[in-house]
């Protein structure tokens, strides 16, 4: 789907694990680690932490026919298992997001 509908944006609202249970699996590698999904490399270019949040660029290579895509996942890590996150937090979550985004494709938004 990323590729099919030219995804250049995700946006993950939940963390990998959430008291002690799975809630999503980890789909990108981690630095200098590349990972192999299908037909396409993942090669985490880099990653940046804030206190709410986390933004990591992404390549992905696919084998055939040959091509590149840089993705960025912004991953909203304070979103309170059970609960409601904080307004002002999310809000700023949200701006942030909104002014990096390209607004001519599609964006990937997704909790577990």
């Amino acid at each position: 789907m990323i590729w099919q509908e030219n995804i250049q944006n995700v946006v993950m609202l939940t963390n990998l694990i959430e008291n002690g249970k799975n809630k999503c699996i980890q789909y990108w590698p981690n630095k200098e680690q590349p990972m192999a999904i299908g037909p396409c490399k993942i090669d985490l270019l880099n990653e940046k932490v804030y206190a709410f949040w986390t933004i990591r660029k992404l390549s992905v290579q696919r084998k055939n026919p040959p091509s590149k895509r840089i993705i960025t996942q912004f991953h909203y890590t304070a979103w309170p298992d059970h609960d409601t996150p904080n307004e002002v937090e999310l809000v700023q979550f949200h701006r942030f997001v909104s002014k990096k985004m390209n607004g001519n494709t599609p964006t990937v938004v997704h909790c577990r």
